[in-house]
């Protein structure tokens, strides 16, 4: 076996020279830390650039169809329900009578001009029936689809209370009445408070709302025997918007179901009686 032999020890020795460099390593290396530019932040979390869809869902009974207008722009808001079927409208086309008739007639005397009255605050029947004959009985409502530019409105000669509507076309008549389309800038503030004051038919729409202060209302209602259900079209207008609820449905559920779905759907809308919609 070979001797085992321990290396000799040295002691380290580090010239000036040297330490000198090693010195000047350190100090280069700090001050490049020193400089050295931070790394960025971490990205901002993305979000989403859709807005919350935070439109109030409106639930209605089925036949009942629903529509909402803004009366400054004319432009339809929403509607709901069943938004492709034809209604009657009863006895809310009686406000486009008056202001059919009193475009043609406008120097009415103060008989006539009661008529008119009687016909909108009370919902007079027979004084609608005078109107529609004298007026050309199917040509005003061919008129009212021409000058309120409605889309999806029909006839039945000899009937004004069975016109049926959209309830989109409802809400247009609402607009028409309200811009002075209809009746003009003469008789439209007329017709308009007319509505303001019934004496029969002022329930639905503006039960649902904060106040029923100036809201100008036209309702039609009628139980049809022939096949025993109630016809119900709501109307109600502001200056700043029209809604139209129409709808049919048993005569067993009573006429209170029609005017509580009429004053649930503003209610679920949000409206008030003034503002914006």
């Amino acid at each position: 076996m070979g001797r085992h032999r321990t290396p000799p020890r040295y002691p380290t020795r580090v010239t000036r020279t040297a330490l000198g460099a090693v010195i000047a390593v350190l100090i280069a290396a700090a001050l490049a830390g020193l400089t050295t530019t931070p790394a960025p932040p971490p990205a901002a979390a993305k979000h989403p650039t859709t807005t919350p869809d935070t439109t109030p869902t409106v639930t209605v009974p089925a036949a009942t169809a629903w529509a909402l207008a803004n009366t400054v722009t004319g432009k339809l808001l929403r509607a709901g329900g069943d938004t492709t079927g034809r209604y009657t409208t009863e006895s809310m086309v009686k406000p486009w009578l008056a202001a059919d008739d009193l475009t043609r007639h406008p120097h009415p005397t103060p008989a006539h001009l009661a008529t008119i009255s009687r016909m909108i605050r009370d919902s007079d029947d027979a004084a609608a029936q005078q109107l529609y004959e004298t007026n050309g009985a199917t040509d005003t409502i061919t008129r009212l689809t021409a000058v309120c530019h409605l889309t999806d409105t029909t006839t039945v000669p000899g009937w004004w209370s069975l016109t049926r509507v959209t309830a989109a076309d409802a809400a247009r008549i609402g607009v028409c009445l309200t811009t002075g389309a209809a009746a003009g800038p003469t008789w439209t503030p007329w017709i308009l408070n007319e509505m303001r004051h019934l004496r029969a038919g002022r329930w639905g729409i503006t039960a649902g709302l904060d106040t029923d202060n100036g809201v100008a209302v036209k309702n039609g209602w009628t139980l049809h025997v022939d096949d025993n259900t109630w016809h119900i079209a709501c109307l109600a207008i502001t200056g700043t918007w029209s809604l139209a609820v129409l709808m049919v449905y048993p005569a067993t559920l009573g006429l209170t179901r029609g005017a509580d779905t009429c004053a649930s759907v503003a209610h679920q809308l949000g409206l008030h009686a003034t503002g914006d919609v």
